[in-house]
């Protein structure tokens, strides 16, 4: 099977470039705010709001995603909708966030 190698245009490279610098700067913001007692119910509304302050959160709504952050905390991988987690220690989870 061939592979298919896609090229993007200046203007597309542009938007990927803006996109992941909002990604970063929305994970360094909920990394901020992440302290034992938070959920990951809280956290998801911060980034949601931070991303819409400009932005569309890329997840939410995606093939019925509800949530904008997918989180991993303690290596379990869930929606926010499915569990909300309330983080017992100041670790930072993994986090999956598309703009």
């Amino acid at each position: 099977m061939a592979k298919t190698v896609n090229h993007l245009s200046d203007e597309e490279i542009a938007l990927v470039k803006e996109s992941s610098l909002l990604v970063g700067r929305t994970l360094a913001e909920v990394a901020k705010r992440i302290a034992p007692g938070v959920t990951t119910g809280e956290l998801d509304r911060m980034a949601e709001e931070f991303i819409r302050d400009g932005a569309i959160p890329g997840f939410k709504g995606l093939y019925g995603c509800p949530s904008t952050l997918l989180t991993s905390v303690n290596g379990k991988l869930f929606m926010v909708y499915l569990v909300i987690h309330r983080l017992k220690k100041a670790i930072l989870p993994v986090w999956i966030v598309e703009c």
